[in-house]
């Protein structure tokens, strides 16, 4: 079927438009409009030099080993996030806490949740804390812990322990937290092998146990330790102040006595000298009769000092009896000095007052770097200079850590010695050097290996003929020797009770932790 064509459609028609629009012009009595605004151009100034942040690698002695359940870390803003039994240690500080952040790049961190910080023999403890590590400062918040007044601001050289002749005990792990070394000095446990240790000893010796020449008195008691609680505390490498703060002894809450303060300012003076600045101080007792305080300043002094102004002692030998003797300190920074003048009252009274009635005691103690030290020590038993070789004794005793290993080197000069079968001896002269290892703990056994190798050089007295020439102005002779040990030792525990409840009356009325009363048995194999 034929599809019926469709009609052609009309022509478009395209109108030109024109170049402009035309306008309708405005009525007269209408007002000008203004004219087009120009637009306001503001230029910002360049932005001031910007310091730099910190972005250096932290050397060796700066790296942090951080142990966490869970731990972040976000590469591009060098920032780590721990959470769950956090543990970071940084240059000899151990940080516990619930949730840690650090940034590397400006040395800064934070921890929330049962914060502990230990630094030494100091244990802070608080809610939230801040701290910068570079500089040493932070905050606190909710502060609360422990100071050792005996280790508090004081930087000695390492300690230096003296061996056995051929046995060193086992020593703990330096590395070791303190806060986790609290039952460090109880029975030992699974492969360890340390513990107390008591022992008999049978026999005599001269002056009721004392050596010759030594003092008797009676020792005055010190605070160690106290407890503290505050609100915020700030601290920074100089010292530390903290608001509304509580101050103790007592190891028990609450406490008998207690000092508080609106503001408490702690400021290192030297190594030894500490100062504390109180604001308002005011002793409590029992939580509820207070004293205010007239004094708002303390000066902790850990210089050696001795108990009175006057001591007394006895020797039969050197000092001809009864003598008495004052200390004197000349020197009292980490190098100390102290002469100790003596006179000898029974000597005195005897044979009169001359040169013999007078001596003179000196003890030199000063560091060797940053891992060792320097003793001497000198007495002069008589001021007659003529009877010098017979009335001076002297040693000089310097001690380094190389590793975990000891270089021990004296000199001395009519040292005397305590033998078990001849007593005291005097030694003429000695020259030593001694290297000597710690104890190290063979795998699991619980076995402890300790080694050490030394030289001596020793002019004494002898009573064999065949050693002396006919001819001779004394009865001394010379011997050089090398020696080497090694010594193995593990302890067996035989019986271990069980200790006291950790009461105020029971397990800590005598002891700051409860006693483990135990008997072991320790083997120990030596071999040269």
């Amino acid at each position: 079927m034929p599809v019926p064509s469709t009609p052609p459609l009309p022509p478009v028609q395209v109108q030109a438009v024109p170049q402009a629009i035309p306008q309708t012009p405005l009525p007269p009595g209408l007002p000008t409009p203004p004219p087009p605004v120009t637009p306001l151009v503001v230029q910002t100034p360049p932005p001031d030099k910007v310091t730099p942040i910190p972005t250096e690698q932290l050397k060796g002695e700066g790296i942090i080993n951080l142990k966490a359940d869970r731990q972040r870390y976000d590469e591009q803003r060098k920032v780590f996030v721990a959470e769950g039994n956090v543990r970071m240690t940084f240059r000899g500080s151990l940080l516990i806490a619930d949730r840690l952040r650090v940034n590397l790049l400006n040395r800064y961190a934070l921890a929330e949740g049962n914060v502990t910080l230990t630094q030494g023999k100091q244990i802070l403890k608080g809610d939230r804390f801040e701290y910068n590590f570079v500089q040493g400062e932070g905050q606190i918040r909710g502060a609360k812990g422990d100071i050792d007044l005996a280790t508090l601001g004081v930087n000695q050289p390492a300690p230096v322990q003296e061996p056995l002749p051929t046995d060193i005990s086992a020593t703990t792990n330096a590395s070791t937290p303190v806060g986790e070394l609290v039952y460090g000095s109880q029975p030992p446990k699974g492969s360890e092998a340390t513990g107390t240790q008591v022992g008999i000893t049978l026999g005599s010796r001269r002056n009721a146990g004392r050596a010759p020449g030594s003092s008797f008195g009676v020792q005055s008691g010190t605070i160690r330790q106290l407890r503290f609680e505050a609100e915020s505390a700030d601290f920074y490498p100089e010292g530390w102040v903290a608001r509304n703060i509580r101050i103790t002894n007592d190891p028990f809450s609450p406490p008998e006595l207690e000092l508080r303060a609106k503001q408490a300012k702690f400021t290192k003076l030297s190594p030894l000298k500490d100062e504390i600045r109180a604001e308002k101080p005011q002793l409590v007792f029992d939580q509820g009769f207070r004293l205010p305080l007239l004094r708002n300043r303390v000066l902790i002094d850990r210089t050696e000092r001795p108990p009175g102004i006057l001591r007394f002692g006895f020797d039969s030998q050197d000092r001809g009896g009864l003598f008495v003797e004052q200390s004197r300190d000349l020197l009292s920074g980490p190098v100390q000095f102290s002469v100790t003048p003596q006179f000898y009252v029974q000597r005195a009274i005897q044979d009169g007052f001359n040169a013999d009635a007078f001596g003179l005691k000196a003890k030199l103690v000063a560091p060797l770097g940053l891992r060792g030290s320097i003793r001497g020590r000198a007495e002069l038993t008589t001021l007659d200079f003529a009877k010098l070789d017979d009335r001076f004794r002297g040693s000089l005793r310097a001690q380094h850590l190389i590793g975990t290993h000891t270089l021990s080197a004296e000199a001395s000069y009519r040292d005397r010695l305590f033998n078990n079968s001849l007593g005291f001896q005097d030694v003429q002269s000695s020259l030593g050097l001694l290297f000597y290892s710690p104890g190290m703990q063979l795998g699991t056994t619980g076995i402890s290996l300790s080694y050490q190798v030394g030289y001596q050089y020793i002019t004494a007295n002898t009573d064999r003929a065949d050693l002396l020439e006919p001819v001779r102005p004394n009865n001394r002779i010379s011997l050089g020797r090398w020696q080497a040990s090694a010594a193995l030792n593990k302890a067996f525990t035989l019986w271990q009770g069980k200790p006291l409840p950790a009461t105020q009356s029971q397990g800590l009325r005598y002891t700051s932790v409860p006693v483990v009363p135990y008997l072991p048995w320790l083997w120990v194999r030596r071999g040269w």
